[in-house]
């Protein structure tokens, strides 16, 4: 299986928000697409946020985001935050 990763368009919602519904993460709560939507179009304010998702013979099958921030230590070289890492329980043994 190929597995491609992209970053995330406003067409994966509703692809994305059930990965984030499962246990383990907010208890199973879950933004609405309209709440998720206002996010994701307040995320393009900041340069360097973005959403990225695996894709998988045309299926959302994980998501995470990623942050570039610079920093004033390590001689100013940036830094990265990963953060919000869900993918699919059924294809979990892919490895991502």
């Amino acid at each position: 299986m190929r597995v491609e990763i992209r970053a995330a368009a406003e067409r994966d919602l509703p692809a994305i928000l059930p990965l984030y519904a499962q246990p383990g993460m907010d208890n199973g709560s879950v933004l609405t697409r309209e709440s998720a939507q206002k996010i994701f179009d307040g995320m393009k304010l900041y340069p360097d946020y973005r959403f990225f998702v695996a894709v998988a013979d045309g299926e959302v099958i994980g998501v995470f985001a990623l942050l570039i921030m610079d920093n004033l230590g390590h001689i100013g070289a940036p830094s990265g935050i990963v953060e919000d890492v869900r993918d699919s329980p059924f294809l979990r043994w892919l490895g991502l």
